[in-house]
């Protein structure tokens, strides 16, 4: 589990480092940066542990404590269904504080079907027309798509966030054809300190 002080100084050196201006943005994808999750049998049973004082918490509080952040990265164990109903539990009360200023980003849902999600979001293509075309995870139905839906009510913008996953085995940027190296980022940073440490220490 990553700190909260670990968390928000990379957040920073990678605000400073890029430049990047991601004011009152708050995305809701990757990394648990604030919180601690144990799963439990229910989303009701979960314990939701604030890492900064030890405390216990519950999702409005979660939100409450992640109001001020820029971007919120919430780590997952892609098979399991409780933290995905945290997940949906946190997005409903991040909405309640920052409405149509909230914008949700997911690691399934790949560059190139960006626009087939946005067609679906706006009520342009049905879901099966959707599912068909955009590549979802298997656990789609029972665990994703409660985010999906509630974005899609609600009007929230979703980034697919992920590249395309053929051009994760191309072994290099140079073998990717010049088509789609659009959908990698404009600019990488990978700054040097216990973050970094941390991630490839659990990557290798």
């Amino acid at each position: 589990m990553i700190t909260n002080e670990l968390a928000e100084t990379n957040l920073l050196n990678n605000e400073r480092e890029n430049k990047m201006n991601l004011k009152k943005l708050l995305g809701l994808g990757l990394v648990c940066g604030l919180l601690q999750c144990s799963t439990a049998l229910a989303a009701e049973a979960v314990t939701i542990v604030d890492t900064g004082n030890n405390k216990l918490v519950n999702t409005e509080q979660m939100a409450e404590a992640l109001v001020g952040y820029d971007a919120v990265f919430f780590g997952e164990y892609h098979d399991q269904p409780v933290l995905h109903e945290v997940e949906l539990e946190l997005l409903q009360a991040l909405y309640t504080k920052h409405g149509d200023r909230l914008v949700l980003s997911m690691e399934m849902f790949e560059a190139d079907n960006q626009d087939i999600l946005d067609d679906y979001l706006a009520g342009k293509v049905s879901e099966d027309n959707f599912l068909a075309n955009s590549r979802p995870w298997p656990n789609y139905q029972s665990d994703y798509r409660g985010l999906i839906e509630f974005a899609k009510e609600h009007k929230i913008p979703v980034i697919a966030a992920n590249i395309p996953r053929f051009m994760a085995k191309e072994g290099t940027i140079a073998n990717i054809g010049w088509d789609y190296k659009k959908y990698l980022p404009k600019y990488t940073t990978a700054p040097e300190g216990a973050y970094r440490d941390k991630f490839f220490g659990y990557m290798s």
